[in-house]
Order: structure tokens, then C-alpha cells, then sequence
């Protein structure tokens, strides 16, 4: 851990507020931490002003341990001992924590079950914000030590999380759950970085997770990589002819494909991920690459009839309006594929970093991934009227770029990238395939100024 732990004991016993606070330094020190700051209070007063202070000076504490009967009724006058109903100050602490803390992890380490035998104070510290509950007179140091290391944990993953750190949240997170399986965080930090990090449409990683992992293969000792960038072309006409619902289909084929073929020919570790609408991302190993493509390629080629009806399948397009308003004809969908390995020397690393802040600038999230994809055919035909085409130059001719990212872009972001789109070791399409199925003799002549009739 990069920082102090920051921790808060509640606690009445000058005896228990020794051996908690051991075993809180005996956590933190495990983890390496850059030292603890443990803060003791005595009675509810005490706790109320501590934690004031914490959030005035914007560092709250990582953890709260409570005990709820703050008053040792042994050492109490008989008139001022009362029942045990009277003395449950840490419930009330609890409520104030939740208010002003709702993110600390708090945990009862108290004698009410010892004592009276009862539990309806610890479900109601529980039901309250409490992340768990321990008995002090029979505490396990182990397990209690584990507890305090994963609350440490989860404290960091909230502030990645709230830093937009997600990468490093993700893996926070991860071991804070590992530490302390049975714990009741008050967040769940996992579904938050699942919604933020995840492709709307196939639930693959996005955003975020790729830069992490593309910057992990930037260092020089990192040898044995290969990256693929798979773009699906004519997709956009795709969503134009069948609808959002047939489009987004696509995309989940795609997904599939891509992992049945990193199944049969990757290795366990491989990495795939949504990099935008119609770009996908496979890290793998550089003898596994070649593999990859050729498994992708040839699985999409037998599967994709069944996106389109068969008889625009077997005629080999679609028919779309152009931006006269009449139509023409439109390949079926291909890949497109470029590959960058670590056998391409310092140019392969350069590309990595400027792809890794492309990807940071790739906007998330269901309203993101809507104006990915929305380009219906009305929005098409007045982009065509108005004299050019979405995903065309002034020309007509479409236009490719792997890596792309919605909106801006950093200038070597863009040369990069471009350069990773011609890198002509990788370049496959599945059309080439497509294009050794015989033709019907009734098909349309192609355009002017196109001899292949593609666009």
C-alpha cells in the first residue's frame, strides 16, 4: 500500500484497546504500509470528535472497530450501571458513521453476546452499516488480522475507484474479497468497475482494463507479445439494413467468435476486450497469434450467413441508399485484422502507449455505446444529402482506422494506430473467402469509378 492506514478504535477496555490496536499494526505492517495511524476512543464523545476531524481534512479512516456498550458497567457505581438495553452507544455511533462515512467499513468487536446471550443488537448493528461482528472474548488474532488486511484493501480500491483508477481498483478489490471472503463491504466495488469497465452491448472489457493491460506490456523485459485489432467492416450498413437489435447480435457473434477462437488456438491467459463499436482486442503470445487470426477468420466465415437472410447471403450484399438516394450494393460484413508483436522492436512500444491513452479517452456506458451505434437510416440519408457519408471521405471511399476512438484524439495516437491498420502481416479479410462462393448472373453491374463493385 502507497499510504498510512488510517484506523479507529471504539472501545472502552484499556486491556482490549491494547490487543486490537496490536493486531491492527501487526495487519498493516504485513501489507508494507507506509506506516498506521491508530486512534483510540474511550467513550462516544471521544469517537464523534475523531471522526468529525477525519472528514474535515478529507482522509477518513480506513476502518472503525466498535464495541457497543461503551460504559464498563463493572466499574460503574450500582445506581449508574442500569440494563444493558441503556448502554448501546456504539449502535449509535453506527448511525453517524453511515451519515458521514458511508464507505468505512465498520466492524462490532464487543461482549454482548458473552454477556447477555442475546443477538438482536448485533442484527440491529448489522442491519445498520456494521461490515461484521467478532467477540472480543473469543477472538481468533488470524482471522481478525485477515478482516483488517481486506478492510485495508477495500479502503484503496474506493479511492481508485473514486480517482478513476480502475484498473487498479479492479485488482484492490480483488484481494480485499480474497482476504475477506464473508465480509459485508458497504460497497461493491466489483459491480461498480463491472458497469464502468464493460462493454454495454457483449460485457467484455473496455475502456480502462485494455489501457492497463496494454501498459503491461510496455516495459523492455516484456519479450513474448502479440496484439490483434479486429475491426468488422460494413457493420454500420449492417445496423442501417437490419436494425439495432440484428446489429447488436453481430457484435455478441463477434464476441463469441473471437473466444471460441482464442479457446482453440490461445493460451489460458489471453486477454479480449470491446475496444469501441465495431473494434475488438486480443492480447496473446507471439506463437499463438498467427493461430488466432486464422481460427477468427475461418470461424466467421462459416458462421456469419446466419446474421443476414439467405438469399441477400448467397447473392454476396445488401442493398443500401446512397447519397443520391438510390441504391447500391454493400459487401457483406469482413474483418479486417492488423497485428503488433513485440518482435517489431521500440516502434511496437510506441504504438502500445499512444493506443493505451486512446483507449483512456473512449467514453463508457449505455448512452456511449447508443450514439456508437446510432446512426439510423434517417441520420445516414441526411448526412448522404448533405454531401458526405458517415464513415466515408469527400470521395465516397470508407474510411479504416483500428484503434479509433469517439471524439478527440491525440495526433500520435491517430499515427500510430493507422500505422498498426496497415501493418501488412496482419491484414485478412473473410470477403476473400466470400468471394470464391459463385455468383448468381442477374447481379447488378457495380458503380462507376469502382471496377471490383466494393465500395
Amino acid at each position: 500500500m502507497e499510504r498510512k492506514a488510517r484506523i479507529l478504535i471504539i472501545e472502552d477496555d484499556p486491556e482490549y484497546q491494547e490487543i486490537i490496536g496490536r493486531l491492527c499494526e501487526e495487519a498493516a505492517s504485513e501489507l508494507d504500509v507506509k506506516g498506521t495511524a491508530i486512534s483510540v476512543a474511550s467513550n462516544l464523545e471521544k469517537a464523534q470528535r475523531l471522526l468529525q476531524n477525519s472528514v474535515k481534512r478529507g482522509q477518513p479512516f480506513d476502518l472503525v472497530t466498535i464495541d457497543i456498550n461503551l460504559r464498563d458497567r463493572r466499574a460503574a457505581p450500582a445506581k449508574q450501571r442500569g440494563t444493558v438495553e441503556e448502554h448501546k452507544e456504539g449502535l449509535n455511533f453506527l448511525e453517524n458513521l453511515k451519515a458521514s462515512c458511508p464507505e468505512t467499513c465498520a466492524l462490532i468487536v464487543s461482549a454482548e453476546v458473552w454477556r447477555t446471550g442475546e443477538y438482536r443488537h448485533i442484527i440491529e448493528a448489522l442491519d445498520k452499516h456494521a461490515s461484521a461482528f467478532l467477540e472480543k472474548h473469543e477472538l481468533d488474532r488470524e482471522e481478525f488480522k485477515r478482516i483488517v488486511q481486506g478492510t485495508l484493501y477495500y479502503a484503496e480500491a474506493i479511492e481508485h475507484k473514486n480517482a478513476k483508477w480502475f484498473g487498479s481498483a479492479a485488482r484492490k478489490w480483488r484481494k480485499a474479497k480474497e482476504l475477506a471472503p464473508k465480509l459485508n463491504f458497504p460497497v461493491n466495488v466489483g459491480d461498480i468497475l463491472q458497469a464502468v469497465m464493460q462493454n454495454p452491448i457483449t460485457g467484455l472489457p473496455s475502456g480502462k482494463l485494455i489501457s492497463d493491460q496494454l501498459r503491461l506490456l510496455l516495459p523492455e523485459e516484456k519479450k513474448d507479445w502479440a496484439v490483434l485489432n479486429v475491426r468488422i467492416d460494413h457493420l454500420a450498413d449492417f445496423y442501417d439494413h437490419y436494425g439495432v437489435t440484428a446489429g447488436d447480435a453481430a457484435l455478441y457473434f463477434m464476441a463469441d467468435t473471437l473466444k471460441d477462437a482464442m479457446s482453440r488456438s490461445g493460451a489460458t491467459g489471453d486477454f479480449l476486450g470491446h475496444t469501441l463499436h465495431n473494434d475488438f482486442i486480443v492480447i496473446t503470445s507471439v506463437d499463438k497469434v498467427e493461430a488466432i487470426r486464422e481460427q477468427s477468420v475461418t470461424l466467421f466465415a462459416e458462421q456469419m450467413g446466419k446474421l443476414y437472410h439467405f438469399r441477400e447471403h448467397e447473392r454476396g450484399y445488401i442493398e443500401v441508399e446512397d447519397k443520391r438516394g438510390e441504391k447500391e450494393q454493400v459487401p457483406l460484413m469482413s474483418l479486417e485484422i492488423g497485428i503488433l508483436t513485440a518482435d517489431d522492436g521500440r516502434a511496437s512500444r510506441a504504438e502500445l502507449h499512444a493506443s493505451g491513452h486512446a483507449h483512456l479517452q473512449a467514453p463508457g456506458g449505455s448512452h456511449a455505446a447508443r450514439a456508437a451505434r446510432g446512426r439510423t437510416a434517417h441520420a445516414r440519408a441526411e448526412a448522404r444529402r448533405a454531401g458526405t457519408a458517415p464513415g466515408r471521405d469527400a470521395a465516397g471511399r470508407r474510411r479504416a482506422a483500428p484503434f479509433a476512438v469517439e471524439g478527440d484524439r491525440p495526433p500520435v495516437a491517430h499515427a500510430a494506430q493507422s500505422r498498426l491498420a496497415r501493418h501488412g502481416r496482419g491484414r485478412s479479410r473473410v470477403a476473400d473467402a466470400l468471394r470464391a462462393r459463385p455468383r448468381p448472373a442477374t447481379r447488378s453491374a457495380p458503380r462507376s469509378g469502382d471496377e471490383s463493385g466494393r465500395p
